[in-house]
């Protein structure tokens, strides 16, 4: 027997509409507010692009907290308490860097720094073993610490470096006291920072060989000189990471906003580093040479790693890989270190 549902009156009728109505303007609050924190402005912002669209697709944009896998989580936690701007990185975070900005994967990641005004990592962390930890051959010690991924600012300090700005800066620097000590100070917080996040009996294989013990104790970038920037992207990517106390970091962002370019992020550079944007030919993005040429040698690089290793199956001969490094137990009498010599 069907049974009809009895007619509902005219005012419960409103209070349910009304009900639902408060139902759905709390879920978009609750929404607006997990999104905020779970993945920062960006998601706002996405939101906001969209704001009547919140169902299903919507939801599945927001992305947990979780923090991504890292090169090596201890060494993670003792970068972000030796640097004041640095954090673990979301997964996020890592995928944005990877697909979108360097476009390669980053196996020695281990934090990210400062962010731009949509929300997006603009440096990250690497750690100085990660090379040896995830077998990619070569040195078993890196000598960059940081390094800017934001494409928006990489694009306006490559078109600067291009005009000269490393001679102008290192002229700069040698006449003003100030920038001179304050990048002394950079080099010097680098060369400790990476001694300690290397363990104790390799720092102290690393000391005792003629190449390692340079790169071990050297400055931003693998510095070693006192007076000369080397490369304004590095600073850059310390200003972002490590501390805003490095005085010739804030002096290459207040060029580039003299030069017209917001460090905090342009008009269209989102379109690059929003995972949830389909890029298109009209999309603004921005690789720089170098990054294509490291890409193609990595890809190149481990390419080899894997056919040595299909090889070392089938023979059980060991693989060749990292033949190349010098060896740590190789002795020679280390340089004089702690220093950074003009």
């Amino acid at each position: 027997e069907t049974r009809e549902s009895p007619p509902i009156e005219e005012g419960a009728r409103s209070h349910t509409a009304f009900a639902t109505g408060v139902r759905q303007m709390m879920w978009r609050v609750s929404l607006l507010a997990v999104s905020s924190v779970s993945t920062g402005p960006h998601a706002m912002r996405r939101l906001a692009r969209n704001p009547v669209n919140t169902g299903a697709r919507m939801m599945s944009d927001v992305t947990s907290p979780e923090h991504a896998v890292v090169s090596d989580p201890a060494v993670a936690d003792g970068l972000a308490s030796l640097t004041k701007l640095s954090r673990l990185p979301t997964v996020e975070d890592k995928r944005c860097i990877e697909e979108r900005q360097l476009q390669h994967p980053v196996s020695a990641m281990l934090t990210v720094g400062k962010r731009c005004k949509y929300g997006f990592p603009q440096a990250l962390a690497l750690d100085p073993t990660g090379r040896s930890k995830h077998g990619l051959g070569g040195h078993p010690l890196d000598a960059g610490l940081f390094r800017l991924s934001c494409p928006h600012l990489v694009q306006g300090i490559d078109e600067w470096e291009a005009s000269g700005a490393v001679v102008e800066f290192n002229e700069r620097v040698r006449g003003d006291a100030g920038l001179l000590a304050s990048l002394d100070n950079a080099n010097s917080a680098h060369r400790d920072i990476r001694r300690a996040l290397v363990e104790p009996k390799e720092r102290e294989e690393y000391d005792a060989h003629p190449v390692l013990s340079i790169i071990l104790n050297s400055g931003v970038a693998g510095l070693t000189k006192s007076g000369d920037v080397k490369c304004l992207h590095a600073q850059v990517a310390d200003g972002l990471c490590r501390s805003e106390d490095n005085l010739v970091a804030q002096a290459i962002l207040d060029g580039l906003r003299a030069r017209g370019v917001d460090p905090d992020g342009g008009a269209s550079c989102w379109q690059q580093c929003d995972l949830c944007h389909e890029p298109n030919e009209e999309s603004w993005s921005y690789l720089p040479v170098k990054n294509r040429q490291k890409l193609r040698a990595t890809l190149r690089r481990r390419r080899a790693l894997k056919q040595d290793a299909r090889k070392a199956a089938d023979t059980g001969v060991p693989s060749p890989r990292g033949a190349g490094a010098p060896s740590v137990n190789e002795s020679a009498p280390p340089p004089a270190r702690g220093e950074f010599r003009s």
